[in-house]
């Protein structure tokens, strides 16, 4: 899945084993409580940003049930779209 902000268009690049529905719950919580030391509770918490900017985007539904493999896929996605050097993504 792919976080987008509509404001600034920067974004954040995951991947999860959960239901999507729970991990962005998690993202949510991150910019609710002000959680600054995790990426998009910090970035949706700057000067001019909200949850409001926040949009998810999903990129591809792994039909595995293995962590390995979508592990590689998330990191195919942040060089595809640049997220480690040019977006949120502090680790590959």
């Amino acid at each position: 899945y792919m976080l987008d902000c509509k404001r600034c268009g920067n974004r954040y690049i995951g991947e999860t084993g959960r239901m999507l529905k729970a991990r962005l719950s998690d993202h949510r919580g991150y910019i609710n409580n002000q959680v600054i030391a995790l990426t998009t509770g910090d970035h949706f918490n700057l000067p001019g940003h909200s949850l409001a900017d926040l949009q998810l985007i999903i990129l591809e539904q792994v039909k595995k049930e293995d962590e390995t493999y979508r592990k590689e896929r998330e990191k195919y996605f942040i060089n595809k779209f640049n997220t480690f050097y040019g977006g949120l993504n502090r680790e590959m």
